[in-house]
């Protein structure tokens, strides 16, 4: 039996402005490979293992997102914060054994976050009978996961910085011409 709990509250400030905030629980239980105590031994040299005491990882995702929106402007603002943390996430524990042989086995961990902040923000222009737009949007993140490596256990951190820049002009049904920029940097 499991209990996958949701829930979301918001507020608008008008018709097409507003703030929300939601929580999502969602599991994964493990595969019957990964239950099973089964040791595949096919490449001699990297040996795979089922792990019966596995249990299920069970995710907390929390969102807040705000959307600010004059449509008379064309002006359009949205921003957001989401952040997630697993329990009993299940990793591959990877180690050599006294004869050099590789093992791998999944294994419950715990620590395993993700945190990303987000804006956007765009403004249309009239143009006679077409349109222009220019949005950019940028975020942050941050990934933690737990690492298994011959025994030791370290955690694994990636961070990405995004900026992305797009131009759209649009004439009745004759034509939509759109340009996107996106420049990432990712270190881990």
């Amino acid at each position: 039996t499991n209990i996958l709990p949701r829930a979301t509250i918001g507020y608008r400030f008008s018709e097409m402005s507003g703030v929300n905030f939601s929580y999502l629980g969602r599991n994964a239980p493990p595969s019957i490979e990964q239950l099973q105590p089964v040791t595949d031994n096919r490449n001699p040299l990297y040996i795979r293992m089922g792990n019966p005491d596995l249990r299920p990882s069970f995710t907390h995702s929390y969102a807040l997102n705000i959307n600010l929106n004059k449509y008379s402007k064309q002006v359009s603002l949205s921003g957001g914060l989401n952040y997630s943390t697993t329990t009993n996430q299940i990793v591959q524990e990877i180690y050599f054994d006294s004869i050099g042989r590789q093992i791998s086995r999944p294994v419950n961990t715990n620590g395993n976050n993700n945190i990303s902040v987000f804006t956007y923000y765009s403004k249309g222009w009239k143009f006679g009978s077409g349109r222009f737009h220019l949005g950019g949007n940028s975020s942050v993140s941050r990934q933690a996961n737990t690492i298994i490596s011959n025994k030791l256990s370290t955690q694994a951190r990636s961070y990405s910085v995004l900026q992305s820049v797009n131009v759209q002009f649009e004439k009745e049904e004759l034509i939509d011409l759109q340009l996107r920029y996106t420049i990432r940097y990712s270190y881990s």
